[in-house]
């Protein structure tokens, strides 16, 4: 089975529809001790809605981070167990943003923002780094580098 679908067939449970407290989607990750809780919310009919990270254990006295975006969540997910990444993938109508926020004991950092017209592309190098492929509509590949904590590549 393609591996983009059996992400999201593991993905879809945590998917959450729309319900009173304004959650329209919600997911987790674990980064060592730390258990981060991730929601996008939306104010009733406003196109507008917010990503909060919230570390839920393990990060006493650290603030929730928030972002507001215009685009639709597809989905949230760690590139492999205890990586201190978090890849998102949003629907933008004609494309799909990808952004990639790295958490560490200092909090939430964005470290890449990009768009494909095609959905992203993960696989892992020899070494065990993650490569995401974007299309827009050249391809490009984007290695991490744990030296440079980004990703790069042409």
């Amino acid at each position: 089975m393609n591996r983009w679908i059996r992400w999201l067939m593991a993905l879809l449970p945590m998917m959450a529809c729309v319900h009173a407290s304004g959650v329209e989607f919600r997911s987790t990750a674990w980064v060592g001790e730390q258990q981060y809780r991730f929601d996008v919310l939306r104010n009733g009919d406003q196109a507008v809605r917010r990503l909060e990270v919230t570390c839920e254990l393990g990060c006493a006295g650290r603030s929730a981070y928030r972002e507001d975006f215009i685009d639709r969540p597809l989905y949230l997910m760690q590139p492999k167990d205890g990586a201190d990444r978090i890849v998102s993938v949003w629907l933008t109508g004609s494309a799909y943003r990808i952004v990639v926020y790295r958490l560490d004991e200092a909090g939430v950092h964005k470290v890449l923002d990009r768009g494909s017209r095609t959905p992203p592309a993960m696989s892992f190098d020899d070494r065990g780094r993650e490569a995401l492929r974007l299309c827009t509509p050249s391809c490009t590949v984007l290695r991490w580098s744990d030296d440079r904590h980004a990703y790069v590549g042409a």
